[in-house]
């Protein structure tokens, strides 16, 4: 049995707002790239497990020579992030300010670093991602107490 979801917001209902200031004509690319990111890049979550941490430009050089459709799923996230950088004119994906779009995308921009894929990318998306990955590894988890509920 399979599930699928189904994403009836508007524009106005996906907020950003709490990393930063909401761009009101980047709210629908925004969540458009949150659905594809959601649902899409396969090819890049099935021959590039999450593995942060380790070295593994050797595995991505020989994943990129072999497997076209993670190179496709490479240059569509290029061509996105372009695009998304390009509308809202700022160095992240919705503006000035690394916002809940970039932080969305934290498990590929982990990936393209880990697998040395980002140095594929053009100058302006090696950029974001590695200012992407410095933020995302600066946030961090919060402390865990002796006692939690799940």
């Amino acid at each position: 049995m399979t599930r699928s979801l189904s994403f009836n917001m508007s524009p106005k209902d996906f907020r950003i707002s709490t990393f930063g200031p909401v761009i009101k004509h980047c709210a629908q690319m925004a969540r458009n790239l949150c659905a594809e990111m959601r649902s899409g890049f396969g090819a890049l979550r099935c021959h590039c497990p999450m593995n942060i941490g380790a070295d593994l430009h050797q595995e991505g050089a020989i994943i990129w020579r072999d497997q076209p459709n993670v190179r496709r799923d490479v240059v569509r996230l290029d061509t996105a992030w372009e695009n998304a950088r390009t509308l809202s004119r700022g160095p992240f994906l919705c503006g000035k300010d690394f916002g809940a779009v970039d932080a969305y995308f934290a498990p590929v921009v982990m990936r393209l670093k880990y697998y040395s894929f980002y140095r594929s990318a053009t100058p302006a998306t090696s950029i974001w991602i590695k200012s992407a990955t410095f933020l995302v590894c600066r946030i961090g988890l919060p402390a865990r107490s002796k006692r939690q509920n799940f």
